[in-house]
Formats: structure tokens, sequence, C-alpha cells
């Protein structure tokens, strides 16, 4: 499986394995697990900070828009997801 390093906000690296992604909206998320096999979704962002663009991804905020997003990698049969 593909990996992640996910920077949080006290500047602790996280590795994540990718389990899956879709796109909603024309926004990309990721299902991702821990060490721990501890799963989140992250959506995908983009960096203007610098002169270049780059791509990041960050925890999802609103409520609303995850639950969305994370009913849509509920019907996947490749997994389980528990709440």
């Amino acid at each position: 499986m593909e990996k992640i390093t996910f920077i949080d906000d006290e500047f602790n690296e996280i590795l994540f394995e990718i389990v899956d992604q879709i796109e909603i909206d024309g926004t990309k998320y990721l299902l991702v697990e821990d060490e721990d096999e501890v799963a989140t979704i992250l959506k995908e962002a983009e960096d203007e900070s610098s002169d270049e663009i780059s791509i990041t991804y960050q925890l999802i905020e609103d409520q609303n828009e995850f639950q969305k997003v994370m009913l849509s990698f509920m019907e996947s049969d490749e997994y389980d997801i528990e709440i």
C-alpha cells in the first residue's frame, strides 16, 4: 500500500497507509490508517503559501461534509468501517 506522512498542528509526523480514495464534487478524499489501525479521512487541499501550488491533505472540519464522505467510503465491500 502507498504511504503518506501527515504533519499535525504540533508538527508531529504520522505515517498513514492509504486504504482508499474517492472524489466527491471535485474534491479528493483519502481513507487512511495509522500503525495502530485507526482510520481517518483526509481532504485534499491546495497550499498556496509559496510561489508554487502544492497539494496537501487536511482533516475535514465540517461535520456534514465528513458524514457525506464517510458514507461514500462505507459503501465499499473491500473493507469494514466501524464508527
